[in-house]
């Protein structure tokens, strides 16, 4: 069971989702611009800072777990990188 899942991003101000596969998910679906079926969103955050914590309302039994980005900050360019909408995600915790 799954009740809490944490995590950091690169860069402040993005809103990201949480979901959770229910059971009859048996294997990673493909995503595009829509959720996946099968899929509930289990919270959203925005405006986000470098570390995440999203507590669910209720304990779920899954497979799979998504964070899933739908709004991103723009960055400056880098060293490595030209300027853009873009972020990172690091430390993924999955707590019961």
């Amino acid at each position: 069971n799954v009740s809490r899942v944490t995590f950091t991003v690169g860069a402040p101000g993005a809103t990201a989702e949480v979901w959770t596969a229910g059971s009859s998910v048996t294997s990673l679906p493909s995503v595009s611009n829509s959720a996946p079926p099968g899929f509930v969103k289990q919270g959203t955050k925005t405006n986000v800072g470098s570390s995440v914590e999203v507590t669910f309302a209720k304990s779920v039994n899954t497979r799979y777990v998504m964070v899933w980005f739908t709004s991103l900050p723009h960055q400056d360019a880098g060293q490595f990188s030209s300027a853009g909408y873009r972020d990172s995600l690091a430390n993924v915790k999955i707590f019961s």
